[in-house]
């Protein structure tokens, strides 16, 4: 497999490839048996991980995909519905998530959340500090997406008032389907006001 991983990378476009060109490389890469791992190592020793400002406390890397998911996000129980559709580029982990859906509603940084997947009314899988897994910033939602899970749950505390349903909706190049070109995230629209100081 390395054998296999030092070709390609000799085949890795210059400065001057073009978009295209980039991910047609990258698409061959994660093709192959362990290349997905060999990027997600490749990106980390790329972007680094250390806080400016703040040395010793690791961070996610700075999100580069060229590739967008796009998500709706849905407080459960709200009456009206109250939801949010946003995208983001495609390698986010729970964590940066985690930040986006509370800026998509407007709250501040909790530290007692999760998401959960559910199989069944029974919960398989949960991510997040309150769930005991600390390293949801280790944990990519594609790792999720690819194991063909688009759907799951976000909790904030213990109360029913701070449930989500999470879907994601598409899963696209930038650009496309309303989302943005750049890095960022893109909010594209929602319905209702916050869900209110209970939560």
């Amino acid at each position: 497999m390395l054998d296999e991983l030092d070709d390609l990378l000799s085949e890795m476009p210059g400065k001057e490839a073009s978009e295209a060109e980039i991910e047609a490389f990258m698409d061959r890469v994660a093709a192959r048996p362990g290349g997905l791992e060999w990027i997600r190592e490749w990106a980390e020793a790329i972007t680094g991980q250390e806080r400016a400002g703040d040395p010793g406390k690791e961070r996610a890397p700075v999100l580069r995909s060229p590739l967008r998911f796009v998500f709706r996000v849905e407080r459960l129980g709200s009456k009206p519905l109250v939801w949010r559709r946003f995208s983001a580029p495609a390698d986010l982990n729970f964590r940066q998530l985690h930040e986006m859906i509370e800026a998509a509603f407007g709250r501040g940084l909790r530290d007692d959340y999760d998401f959960e997947v559910r199989e069944e009314g029974l919960v398989v899988l949960s991510i997040g500090p309150s769930a005991g897994l600390d390293d949801d910033q280790d944990f990519p939602v594609m790792d999720l997406f690819r194991e063909s899970v688009g759907e799951f749950l976000y909790c904030l505390g213990e109360r029913a008032s701070g449930r989500h349903r999470v879907v994601i909706e598409n899963f696209v190049g930038e650009g496309m389907a309303g989302t943005s070109v750049g890095k960022e995230v893109y909010f594209h629209e929602g319905e209702g006001g916050g869900p209110g100081p209970e939560v």
